[in-house]
């Protein structure tokens, strides 16, 4: 299974919100319509005008380049990571401090080393202090392989509020 680095961020389809790798535009599963960035299924009703039964949804659709409309104005893949996202950016929905149930949640995972353990009590408190307006509802913790440069086990720690 390959991992993207933070070099290279994953885009959104526009119409379904699929996600689209950059490996996807490069061999041309995925690409631009009318400025808008689609998935290869969405990009395929957009050139049939809507019309999804001649698209196959078990198989990837090749899109040749000639017929892809770029558009300069469109985002383009960018060569910097992407700046971490705080709670106020990843979701529409505001926390609600007063009611009973979580909005949101929130993974944080280290190795299961003493460094790496209080590296992760450092980035809980330092992202609830950034963010006094959220009241944790809920925590669940598990021991899990994460799958990065090597497949190490971890812990991981989930954050509903």
């Amino acid at each position: 299974m390959s991992t993207t680095s933070p070099a290279e961020p994953l885009l959104s389809c526009t119409a379904c919100g699929a996600t689209i790798y950059p490996e996807h535009l490069d061999r041309r599963l995925a690409g631009y319509w009318a400025g808008a960035i689609y998935c290869a299924v969405c990009l395929a009703e957009k050139k049939n005008d809507g019309d999804a039964a001649s698209v196959p949804a078990d198989e990837p659709i090749s899109v040749p380049l000639e017929e892809v409309a770029f558009d300069s104005s469109a985002p383009a893949i960018a060569t910097s990571p992407p700046p971490v996202s705080t709670a106020a950016t990843v979701s529409r929905r505001p926390p609600r401090p007063d009611a009973s149930g979580a909005t949101r949640m929130r993974i944080f995972h280290a190795r299961l080393s003493n460094g790496a353990i209080a590296h992760l009590d450092q980035q809980v408190n330092d992202w609830l202090e950034q963010n006094p307006e959220i009241e944790i509802k809920f925590a669940n913790s598990t021991v899990g392989i994460w799958e990065g440069k090597h497949a190490e086990p971890n812990l991981i720690l989930t954050l509903f509020y």
